[in-house]
């Protein structure tokens, strides 16, 4: 007969959190690679004593998910506290500690309010707390936490708010110092997000880019290269051109093109609620306005008679007719049958929180949600299938800013050809520079070995000013590298051809591959850099002084030198038969930014 050893029950470590919801993953279809790789490179820099990193993945890639599995992977390795950091939004908290609940995680994660009472025990026992970054939510954390130097911190949108926005100024931002005072006495800083820039030229809890960890989208995913394409011929959904004056005929055009797009992909089996997202300003007397413009509709099509609600029907028969040419009677009856089932909601400051889940999950077929800033940052909206975006700046804008406005990143493979995108011919223009600038960046971070490269010009902006640490960065100064490659005969003969330099390194990236990837060549192909110089030259890395790595050909400083009228390449080789490519973006237009702290 067994006996029950009550002790070794009571007193053994759970430690399978980590696989049994990897295999539930799995076991749901979801990819799981990239979610591994990051959790095991973020569990290896706490065990090599880093106390302070990034993790970085594309907006809407599945970072939420990332983290569930990163804190069950803590958990199971003993790390007693893990905090999660959200931004100052209910929607964010509630959307997210809803989904980490769901895990199934042990201990139960809690808002950092259930904690607070006097009865509530925080010593001596594993904890998940989610708070929102507002000072007088962390005010009471520390103060119920005290000085435990056990703690995980892992910051969601963590360029929101945690950087030291008067770090010039010779002071300390609140949430910056409050953030702080959290990881004080040894524990550790992980911040998330999707825009690493700001985290790195604030210097934001001492970071360190060498940490830095890259969560790479799953194959589903549909990101920057497909909504924001080097080349525009490639992109595959519609994208409508607006006025840059604000025109509420344009809302009624992109919400009967949703209701068409919801029938048509609805009359196939498995019938899903889809959403269409409206934007066009931060003031919520807006959203008033634009939610009784989609009412308005609504309410006419509702009552199915009359001259608006027969000439309204007749406008969508005829657009139905002309998108989809032998389904038009379905569509109709469909949209007919399910007017009715349509969900207009307002997410402000002002919405009703209990129904932040119905909006960003849809029930209904025909899901609006109109809103601002709330609606711009880490919500994640399923089956989103329309954007009317017109929200402009009449000045330079952040990049961060504007990459997270990109509610329309995710897994949108399966019906990317119906969305449909409204926007105004100039803003799209700079959204789609700005993400050249960001992909530019992030590559230097993937095949550099310095810190990263900030890529800005005109209107946009890497990040905000105030936000840069002006002690250790430097403006229009860096370079980007390439891996190191075997310098052969055949790239001698390459580079010593005939052939415009243009040419010589069309055909260095075939050759080269990731070492020296396509988008370098995209990028100064791009139309505003028509007409730029390119300069290419060789040589070898043996005549450089003693603050020169010649055998990885690397130094702190840059290694080139000169003009900057033109995109400037230069490859330099050792004895060993390697070389390294560098490339110095023209800076006629751009302005670079480089931190370039030890």
């Amino acid at each position: 007969m067994v006996e029950f050893d009550l002790n070794a029950v009571l007193n053994s470590q759970r430690s399978d959190q980590y696989d049994k919801h990897l295999s539930l993953l799995k076991n749901q279809g979801l990819y799981i690679e990239s979610i591994k790789e990051t959790v095991e490179r973020a569990s290896t820099n706490l065990k090599e004593g880093k106390r302070s990193f990034i993790v970085y993945g594309d907006p809407q890639s599945g970072k939420t998910e990332m983290m569930i599995s990163l804190t069950a992977k803590l958990l199971d390795e003993g790390h007693k506290i893990i905090i999660i950091l959200l931004p100052d939004q209910v929607t964010l908290l509630n959307q997210n500690l809803l989904r980490f609940k769901e895990a199934g995680l042990s201990p139960s994660p809690k808002n950092y309010k259930d904690i607070l009472g006097g009865d509530v025990e925080v010593r001596d026992k594993p904890l998940v707390i989610f708070c929102k970054k507002n000072y007088q939510d962390l005010e009471k954390l520390i103060q119920k936490l005290g000085q435990d130097s056990n703690k995980i911190i892992i910051d969601d949108e963590a360029d929101y708010a945690t950087p030291n926005s008067k770090i010039n100024r010779n002071e300390v931002s609140k949430i910056n110092k409050l953030t702080g005072d959290l990881i004080s006495k040894g524990s550790t800083y992980i911040g998330v997000t999707a825009t690493p820039a700001r985290l790195d030229l604030n210097n934001t809890h001492k970071n360190r880019t060498s940490a830095w960890v890259k969560f790479n989208p799953h194959p589903n995913y549909t990101g920057q290269d497909h909504f924001f394409p080097l080349q525009l011929d490639s992109i595959k959904y519609k994208i409508f051109v607006l006025p840059d004056d604000y025109d509420s005929s344009y809302l009624k055009t992109a919400l009967l093109n949703f209701l068409i797009n919801v029938a048509f992909l609805n009359l196939n089996p498995g019938e899903k609620g889809y959403s269409m997202l409206i934007h066009t300003s931060r003031k919520k007397i807006d959203h008033s306005e634009d939610k009784k413009e989609v009412m308005k509709i609504m309410n006419v099509l509702s009552k199915k008679d009359g001259q608006d609600s027969q000439q309204l029907w007749a406008e969508l028969f005829e657009k139905a007719k002309v998108r989809y040419p032998g389904y038009e009677n379905p569509i109709i009856k469909y949209i007919s049958d399910n007017i009715e089932r349509h969900d207009v909601k307002v997410l402000n400051s002002n919405r009703d929180k209990t129904l932040d889940s119905v909006a960003t999950k849809p029930i209904d077929p025909f899901t609006v949600i109109i809103g601002g800033d709330i609606i711009s940052r880490g919500v994640t909206f399923d089956r989103l299938l329309s954007m009317f975006f017109t929200r402009d700046v009449i000045h330079s804008f952040g990049q961060d800013t504007y990459i997270q406005r990109a509610r329309m990143f995710g897994s949108r493979k399966g019906y990317l050809e119906y969305f449909e995108l409204f926007i105004p011919e100039r803003l799209f223009s700079d959204w789609h520079n700005c993400f050249i600038f960001h992909r530019l960046s992030l590559k230097s971070i993937q095949y550099g070995n310095g810190p990263p490269l900030w890529v800005e010009a005109g209107r946009i902006r890497a990040v905000s000013p105030s936000s840069i640490d002006k002690e250790t960065v430097v403006i229009n100064n860096g370079e980007l590298k390439s891996g190191l490659f075997d310098y052969t005969e055949d790239i001698k003969k390459l580079l010593s051809s005939d052939k415009e330099n243009i040419e010589k390194l069309k055909d260095l990236s075939s050759n080269l591959g990731e070492t020296f990837p396509k988008y370098i060549v995209d990028f100064i192909q791009d139309e505003m850099f028509k007409g730029d110089k390119i300069s290419l030259k060789v040589g070898t890395v043996m005549g450089w002084g003693k603050d020169t790595n010649k055998v990885e050909i690397l130094r702190d400083k840059r290694f080139i030198r000169g003009s900057d009228e033109s995109h400037q390449f230069l490859i330099l080789f050792n004895d060993s038969g390697k070389a390294r490519l560098f490339y110095r973006p023209s800076t006629k237009n751009l302005r670079l930014i480089i931190n370039q702290r030890k």
